[in-house]
């Protein structure tokens, strides 16, 4: 079933080395949607500029009230399971898993970088068509696998979830772009 999606950052804080982002609509909330999507409250926290951690909107607005608050500690804001971008990227890397799963020889249960192409993002409103590099990204278990395609500059432009029992199938592609303020 066809659904048009949008994505937005709402309010972004700087506090010390950690930037978090209010996002209504992340992908995810398309998954289990059964055709009636309904765009929830999730949280990314950059950390060190190369850490990008998830936090799903029923953990979200108490980390937002964290961050807010001067007074509040932060240091148990975002685990290493919330983690899905670790930059720099390249082919084969693997994030957000511990160090035994990060040895399994099936990849399952961690981040990985599944493959980099060139892409020019013709058909995406409101970008510069220039060559650009494309990073698919890769997270699968048993039951599921999910797959983001992330262009530096631009962030996720394509989703996709996948659940191997139960069907539940969500694909999405960016198809328009609009760059918001950088505080």
């Amino acid at each position: 079933m066809p659904v048009e999606w949008k994505t937005q950052v709402t309010t972004s804080i700087r506090r010390g080395n950690l930037r978090a982002m209010a996002v209504n609509g992340f992908p995810a909330d398309l998954d289990w949607s059964d055709g009636r999507p309904e765009r929830k409250d999730s949280l990314i926290v950059q950390e060190d500029e190369h850490k990008f951690y998830l936090i799903n909107f029923d953990n979200a607005q108490n980390a937002m009230k964290k961050v807010q608050d001067p007074s509040k500690s932060l240091g148990d804001i975002v685990t290493e399971d919330d983690l899905i971008l670790e930059l720099p990227l390249s082919k084969g890397k693997k994030f957000g898993c511990d160090a035994a799963t990060m040895q399994r020889e099936d990849s399952e249960y961690c981040w990985m970088v599944d493959s980099v192409r060139e892409t020019s993002l013709n058909s995406v409103k409101g970008i510069t068509h220039e060559p650009r590099t494309a990073y698919t990204i890769r997270y699968a278990t048993n039951p599921d696998d999910t797959q983001i395609d992330f262009v530096p500059g631009v962030g996720i432009t394509a989703y996709e979830y996948h659940h191997h029992g139960t069907e539940a199938d969500t694909e999405i592609k960016l198809v328009e772009f609009h760059l918001g303020e950088n505080p």
